[in-house]
């Protein structure tokens, strides 16, 4: 097929089995089947929760983690706690196994 989407196609389906399940919300499932590269593969099931169901999305403030480990921007860990790190940005690795960076003032 050549209709300019192959390259598209290759990049992010590139040996993907066409063979498995495609899972997609009912709202969606026409779009789904008749639009390449998705209608390429063989069983679409439309059994996802609508997106527009979701009412409201919580909101990490960052208050509750707890840091496990923190970085420097040049990836040496520096300590496990910002109470003697100076001023700068770190990489900080919580207890939950999420990474965000950091701007100590």
């Amino acid at each position: 097929m050549d209709d300019g989407n192959d390259k598209f196609y290759f990049g992010i389906f590139h040996n993907v089995p066409k063979d498995g399940t495609l899972h997609v919300s009912p709202g969606y499932l026409s779009g789904y089947e008749s639009t390449y590269p998705w209608s390429e593969f063989y069983n679409i099931q439309a059994d996802l929760d609508d997106p527009e169901a979701i009412e409201t999305v919580p909101v990490d403030d960052g208050g509750s983690k707890t840091p496990m480990f923190i970085y420097n921007i040049g990836g040496e860990m520096v300590g496990k706690s910002f109470s003697d790190l100076p001023a700068g940005i770190y990489i900080v690795r919580y207890t939950d196994g999420s990474v965000k960076k950091v701007l100590k003032r």
